[in-house]
């Protein structure tokens, strides 16, 4: 009985330890704090009760052994509670900890998701910026393949007319060889004639000196005669005396040849003859003029015969060179058209597709926004969580 007894005054202190225990395990669960200090003052109320007990069962003894084996199980049933309070207590920090954890988790995921929505938003932006510039793009593809479609014609004529050119200066390379030909053989007439000028223009120059000398001569024998025969009077003058001889009535003419051996005839011919023959001369000064500047005008002509010729000559290999290469600028040109037309018949497919992209990555981005909104609202309820689990 004195050992029941003991067991009953030890209920309480174990109670109160229990509560204490209960009380600081749950010390940082506000959740579980109100609960605990209720179970404290419940087992004040059953200290007090239990004294009332004790005094109770000194006059209720015989109720005691079967007592005592309840109080011995029910002791160990605390110290069962009192073990699970514990491991109850560990599995709460643990969730605790695990809370906090997702909590700094889910603050790092947003901020990294704001950078990520951020980054989509940037995408969205160049992918605008990209949809027009491809629209640049594409007109001018358009555009160069509208020129293109414009130059392969004019690139054909080009090509012909290289190749029209080509033959032109064939003939023409023939033509300026034939004519170097003959400047070098006018040069060497011209040379021929302007060694012969200066006797020519002497010999000239000799016979109507000789038939002035003559007609002089004749005609100063006469005129004395005239004057002495008071006819006329002064000096001699050749035109006075040929218009005299060659007055109509012909009476001077043909009294001075019948006394004078036909010398008024003779002077007539022979002052027509040296007429004749100043005017040769003067001819054939200007003739050998001529052929001396002709002559000088063939020596530069034959001093530039072979730049003619090299000229022309490289003309003709290079006319002859663009028309080998008229295929390959026709072919050329044609396979630019070919690929600038694919370019174009692919444009509506490249913009397609980027104003697709471009509404994907606005819908990616609105989408990134909603997540984000969620993940704010997450945020503030596990904080709301954490904040009651840890009572703070």
């Amino acid at each position: 009985m004195t050992k029941a007894i003991k067991l009953w005054q030890g209920l309480p202190i174990t109670l109160v330890v229990a509560a204490l225990l209960i009380g600081g395990g749950f010390f940082y669960i506000s959740k579980l704090r109100d609960g605990a200090q209720q179970l404290y003052d419940g087992a004040q109320q059953l200290t007090d009760g239990s004294s009332q007990v004790t005094q109770g069962l000194s006059t209720v003894s015989d109720g005691t052994a079967s007592m005592n084996d309840g109080l011995v199980t029910y002791t160990d049933g605390v110290s069962q509670v009192n073990d699970g309070l514990g491991s109850l207590y560990d599995g709460l920090v643990t969730y605790t900890g695990g809370v906090a954890t997702l909590y700094n988790g889910e603050v790092q995921f947003r901020n990294g998701l704001l950078t990520y929505t951020n980054g989509v938003a940037q995408v969205n932006t160049g992918l605008g910026s990209l949809f027009t510039g491809l629209q640049t793009y594409t007109n001018g593809v358009s555009q160069i393949n509208n020129g293109l479609a414009q130059l392969q014609p004019g690139v054909l004529q080009y090509t012909a007319g290289v190749t029209q050119l080509n033959d032109g200066l064939g003939q023409l390379e023939t033509g300026i060889q034939q004519y170097t030909g003959g400047v070098a053989s006018l040069d060497e007439g011209l040379a021929k004639l302007s060694s012969n000028s200066e006797v020519l223009r002497g010999g000239a120059s000799t016979v109507a000196g000789g038939l002035d000398q003559l007609r002089d001569t004749i005609g100063g024998t006469v005129w004395t005669g005239l004057v002495s025969a008071g006819m006329v009077s002064g000096d001699y003058d050749k035109d006075t005396l040929y218009t005299l001889f060659t007055a109509e009535d012909g009476t001077l003419l043909a009294m001075i040849d019948s006394t004078q051996n036909n010398a008024g005839t003779m002077y007539v011919n022979v002052y027509k003859l040296a007429a004749g023959a100043g005017q040769v001369s003067a001819g054939v000064t200007e003739y050998t003029s001529g052929v001396d500047q002709a002559y000088a005008g063939s020596q530069l002509l034959v001093a530039n015969n072979d730049t003619l010729n090299s000229g022309i000559s490289a003309a003709h290999s290079g006319a002859s060179l663009l028309v080998e290469n008229n295929d390959v600028l026709n072919n050329a040109i044609a396979q630019l058209y070919a690929g600038t037309q694919q370019l174009t018949d692919n444009n509506a497919g490249i913009l397609d597709g980027t104003s697709q992209l471009s509404n994907g990555s606005q819908q990616l981005y609105d989408g990134s926004s909603q997540v984000t909104d969620g993940l704010t609202t997450l945020t503030e309820g596990t904080y709301t969580l954490l904040k009651g689990v840890g009572g703070k």
